[in-house]
């Protein structure tokens, strides 16, 4: 996985040697790391395999972070430079949709100006059987809402987040 915030001019980047990187944007050099050990997966029982997906507001100050260990995929919602857990939100199976590979279909998706982050949710579509929904965080509220939409699919937020667009189930 990899992010770019714009305005602090960040790369964030995954590895599957336990470590997310942090560059400067305009020299490439490293600004940063963190171990797996920070988003509280890849246990001796549970080996950390990769930041799969990464999404950051466009300040860096909040990351959305698609993270796979040995027994399955969960998203860490963190804040950044401080490195705080602020949501631990989605465990998801390794057995999850039939498949050891499941992440490659999963996003996470932080607003531009970080109050909200979509993720997938484990929770079955009411509408379309079979399919699965998407949370929206609403970071400033503390609140948390499904989304009837496709749990796969990208979806993006307007500049000023008042719109996000998502695709559907139905």
């Amino acid at each position: 996985g990899i992010a770019y915030a714009e305005s602090a001019e960040l790369v964030f980047g995954g590895t599957q040697n336990q470590i997310l990187f942090v560059l400067d944007a305009q020299t490439g050099s490293i600004r940063d790391t963190i171990k797996s050990s920070d988003w509280g997966i890849g246990s001796p029982s549970d080996p950390f395999a990769g930041a799969m997906d990464i999404s950051c507001s466009r300040d860096g100050s909040v990351l959305a972070l698609l993270v796979a260990s040995v027994n399955g995929y969960k998203v860490v919602i963190m804040e950044y430079p401080s490195k705080r857990i602020l949501k631990d939100s989605v465990t998801v199976g390794r057995d999850f949709a039939g498949s050891s590979d499941a992440w490659k279909l999963m996003r996470v998706k932080v607003s531009p100006m970080s109050r909200y982050v979509v993720t997938h949710d484990p929770t079955k579509s009411m509408s379309v059987p079979g399919r699965y929904q998407l949370r929206l965080y609403d970071l400033l509220q503390d609140t948390a809402y499904l989304i009837d939409g496709r749990s796969w699919a990208r979806c993006d937020f307007d500049d000023a987040e008042r719109q996000m667009v998502f695709l559907s189930s139905g």
